[in-house]
């Protein structure tokens, strides 16, 4: 229940386009940067969101951006989305 509370703060606190009216939403953001040879790609990070509903039945719904240049919010909008 902790773990579910926290990922629900996520959801309520900062990442609020995750979102589903009538719906509680909990959620992980998540950044990486891009392997390439010698390194990591400077330019380019892959932004997720792995969001799940009703956070107290445990729901789960996945999204995958595959190469966003933005912060993981980014992929929160698709949750309202998915989750009808």
């Amino acid at each position: 229940r902790a773990v579910r509370k926290m990922l629900h703060d996520v959801v309520t606190g900062h990442v609020t386009q995750a979102a589903v009216p009538g719906y509680s939403v909990g959620g992980k953001t998540g950044t990486s940067q891009i392997p390439i040879p010698g390194g990591y790609d400077e330019d380019k990070t892959i932004a997720s969101f792995c969001g799940f509903l009703p956070v107290e039945r445990k729901v789960e719904i996945y999204t995958d951006p595959r190469l966003a240049d933005v912060l993981p919010r980014d992929a929160a909008p698709h949750v309202p989305v998915i989750a009808p």
